[in-house]
């Protein structure tokens, strides 16, 4: 299983005068101010045909491929439009041309398998894949997800989505249909900086989520009556939970993934502290996204990526 945190990788520098597509890459390598996209150098932001971009932009240099209002020499995805140049992991690529916009590294976005999910994100390898949600909360999401409690009670800032402590036993959930795959991973990173003195109190990702029953699998910083630490466990089953045991502090930032194969589960933190378990799938609709309980939470960011069926 590759490792979805921070990967790192040295550069090789060369000369500056390569222009977009004249040079393959082997795991990453490519000249200075160009990055490897599906074992081509290209520069930075570049997701359409090959070619000569920087010649593109001397004959027309108010040439705005996608209309979005900047022109392709300042524009960070150059043929998908956004306005907004929103740049999670502030990379070369902004968020929805990046494959991998959670991880600013090389490798992170090299495509093995050409699938458009850089291997720093994609839990698949040589399998089709796709990041199904991608959302850095520079503004409220348009992707209409559904959000407990009420959409009013969310506030969106500086990058990030905020929720205030709903309450002793209060779920607080962004979650997104998904659609039915052999598997996912959801991830997500956040700071608790208002948790209930009472548990159960946490923040983290779920999926196979019923917003309607609350039902659904959770990976999570989280305090039970039972235990402390990173905790995977099926909402309303006791006994299902499994913990890596640890002492979380309030306002210490954290993040979890969650990623589900068929019916085995593996939640991962940010320390890479992991817990598994095979969980028989719950009812109800299959929505994954991000989840807290009693607690005041800021979010930096969520990702899906879901696994071809």
């Amino acid at each position: 299983m590759r490792v979805l945190w921070v990967l790192a990788l040295l550069v090789a520098c060369y000369s500056p005068s390569y222009r977009d597509c004249d040079v393959t890459c082997i795991s990453g390598t490519c000249p200075a101010g160009l990055m490897c996209v599906q074992g081509l150098c290209r520069v930075g932001g570049a997701s359409g045909p090959c070619g000569n971009v920087d010649a593109k932009i001397d004959s027309n240099p108010n040439a705005d491929n996608d209309n979005d209002g900047f022109k392709n020499s300042m524009d960070n995805c150059e043929d998908l439009a956004n306005p907004d140049q929103a740049n999670e992991d502030r990379d070369s690529f902004g968020d929805v041309c990046d494959p991998c916009p959670i991880d600013a590294s090389p490798a992170a976005d090299t495509d093995s398998d050409h699938d458009g999910v850089g291997n720093g994100c994609d839990p698949f390898p040589n399998e089709p894949s796709r990041i199904t949600v991608f959302e850095g909360f520079t503004s409220a999401p348009t992707s209409n997800p559904v959000l407990l409690p009420a959409a009013s009670s969310w506030v969106y800032q500086a990058g990030k989505a905020s929720l205030t402590n709903p309450g002793l036993n209060g779920v607080g959930a962004m979650t997104w249909q998904m659609p039915i795959t052999p598997g996912e991973l959801v991830v997500t990173a956040f700071n608790i900086n208002q948790p209930s003195s009472t548990p159960p109190v946490g923040a983290g990702v779920t999926t196979l989520f019923d917003a309607g029953q609350g039902a659904g699998i959770v990976c999570w910083m989280g305090r039970e009556t039972s235990g402390e630490g990173l905790e995977l466990y099926k909402r309303g089953v006791t006994g299902s939970q499994v913990f890596s045991s640890y002492t979380w502090t309030a306002g210490s930032p954290g993040a979890t993934s969650l990623l589900r194969n068929s019916d085995a589960y593996q939640c991962t933190d940010h320390q890479a502290r992991m817990v598994m378990m095979n969980y028989p799938p719950p009812l109800g609709s299959p929505r994954a996204g991000i989840f807290s309980m009693a607690a005041g939470v800021t979010f930096e960011y969520v990702m899906v990526v879901t696994r071809a069926p």
